[in-house]
């Protein structure tokens, strides 16, 4: 039976990665290596802001594909694509650390931005 390492993985968009997202990805990749843990990202598709303000989508600068090559290139070994709907949304943060990034993904932990929220209204920060 082969055993899955354990991801640590950062959470975001990550459009770009500018150097923002490159100090969470070098603090991802030092955490996991800490862990014995394989570094991962964790992106969504679609950006979450087609759902809550679908009048104004957002202006992306590269594809969930071109993301998942650059963030390879920084030393990312997993990225996980989360498809961002109605039912992630309306999560509340407890049930989509439990049922999502525990459960569907089986992270091992989580690297986020300062400003990062998650679950349903952003009442998630930590």
């Amino acid at each position: 039976m082969v055993t899955r390492r354990p991801v640590i993985a950062a959470i975001g968009n990550f459009d770009g990665v500018h150097r923002g997202h490159q100090h969470l990805l070098k603090r991802t990749i030092e955490l996991a290596a800490s862990e014995d843990a394989a570094p991962g990202v964790v992106i969504f598709d679609p950006h979450p802001r087609r759902h809550f303000q679908p009048d104004t989508p957002p202006f992306l600068l590269t594809t969930a594909e071109d993301r998942a090559a650059l963030l390879r290139d920084e030393g990312i070994a997993e990225v996980m694509v989360l498809t961002f709907d109605k039912s992630v949304s309306s999560l509340s943060p407890a049930a989509f650390v439990d049922t999502v990034l525990k459960d569907q993904l089986g992270l091992g932990g989580i690297v986020a931005g300062a400003d990062f929220r998650f679950g349903a209204k952003r009442a998630g920060d930590g």
